[in-house]
């Protein structure tokens, strides 16, 4: 797209880190990449209030890798935002001092509202008539009613796939009592706000936890965003996906083909609460629009520029530390080192004879042997590269006779 401002976004949840690069100019935008990374950053964020140190290390290596994969892309501007664990936990400066550290920007962490707005601004912008968005995430959950980009009404709750998993789900399969709990938990929480909306006519779910549902429920072998965005799929059909996937223990869910490692665990609780919303917010409709679309563009065209990516001050272990100590990687984007066939390239040096007088009396006298072929080491050059011809001469010990040879016909 000729003229266009390339920017990117970094959207950083309670579960996932995801970014989004795209060429906006002026109503017109084209997405470049999408990216998205399970890093659990709210974990036991909920119990203690605290980012463990664990989580912020794995945060801010997926942010350098992101910020070095929009800066080969040649983003112009970035914009990383925070939710919900940013929120609640009380050394969120640790995580604003990593990522201004990384990459030369401020932390914006946004509050209920405008992370509602930002993600029907995301899943409605082409979409035209009155809609209700749904974005469950891993620390909280969001619910927009607008229509044409005005938001009307939205709510912001404290309920989400990580949140209430450590809560209330901690068996695996969950129990009979644990199931009936978290049920009570979210009549309590959702019912008085939702039961008195109007009707609305278009219901679109976004974010992980309703894309993953969706994929269970189109039976697809593999996790296919093309087949999954933009797909309508009968409330009916969603809710019964909900109840399958709450009742497989974390193995079986795993092993579905369409399901991400980082998402197993805690899907459960978040297939519980979209069930809870479409049981408790008033329909107009008998299906669901799935959406991938949960990042507004838009919102990023006034951030700031992006600095240089530097290494993140935490103590980072695996490839990825040998890769920045040695420089190997001068300016693409980083590989994640946890990948198989991801391997640091050894540089190729030159096999070269020890020296000192003992070996060398060693080698005339022909006790040495030759690794590969047990001869006399004086008789073959150890080398990765095979010799030329005018080093065999000098290397082999029929070349040097015939050197002598020559030299004393000279003379």
């Amino acid at each position: 797209m000729p003229d266009a401002l390339r920017v990117a976004a970094m959207d950083c949840g309670t579960n996932s880190l995801r970014l989004l690069v795209t060429d906006v100019r002026g109503d017109q935008k084209r997405d470049v990449v999408r990216e998205m990374r399970v890093v659990r950053l709210g974990q036991g964020v909920d119990e203690t209030g605290r980012f463990h140190p664990d989580a912020l290390e794995r945060t801010l290596a997926v942010t350098r890798e992101f910020g070095e994969l929009a800066t080969v892309l040649g983003a112009e501007r970035v914009r990383f935002c925070a939710t919900s664990a940013a929120r609640d936990a009380s050394n969120a400066d640790e995580l604003s001092d990593g990522v201004r550290s990384v990459l030369g920007i401020d932390l914006e962490v946004l509050s209920g509202e405008e992370e509602a707005r930002a993600s029907f601004l995301g899943a409605t912008r082409s979409l035209a008539g009155p809609a209700l968005v749904v974005d469950i995430g891993g620390g909280s959950t969001e619910l927009v009613v607008g229509a044409d980009g005005d938001v009307g009404w939205s709510h912001s709750f404290d309920v989400g796939s990580v949140r209430l998993t450590e809560r209330f789900l901690r068996s695996d399969p969950a129990s009979i009592d644990e199931v009936t709990a978290l049920e009570s938990y979210l009549d309590d929480v959702l019912t008085p706000r939702l039961s008195g909306l109007d009707p609305v006519s278009n219901l679109v779910g976004v974010a992980g936890t309703i894309t993953t549902v969706a994929a269970h429920a189109l039976e697809l072998p593999s996790y296919d965003s093309s087949q999954i965005h933009g797909a309508r799929i009968s409330v009916d059909d969603v809710r019964t996906a909900c109840l399958s996937l709450l009742r497989m223990s974390v193995a079986d869910r795993r092993a579905l083909p369409f399901m991400h490692p980082g998402r197993a665990d805690v899907i459960g609780a978040g297939a519980m609460i979209l069930d809870a919303v479409l049981g408790s917010v008033p329909l107009a409709t008998d299906e669901v629009l799935v959406s991938e679309h949960d990042i507004p563009p838009l919102s990023v065209t006034f951030g700031a520029r992006i600095g240089p990516i530097r290494a993140p001050n935490v103590t980072l272990s695996g490839v990825g530390t040998r890769r920045r100590r040695r420089g190997w990687w001068p300016g693409g984007p980083r590989v994640d080192p946890r990948r198989s066939g991801d391997r640091t390239p050894r540089r190729r040096r030159r096999c070269r004879p020890r020296r000192g007088a003992a070996l060398t009396r060693r080698r005339r006298a022909g006790d040495v042997r030759c690794r590969r072929r047990g001869r006399p080491a004086t008789a073959r050059r150890r080398s990765w590269h095979p010799p030329g011809r005018a080093r065999r001469r000098r290397w082999t010990l029929r070349g040097r006779r015939r050197c002598r040879r020559r030299r004393r016909r000279v003379t």
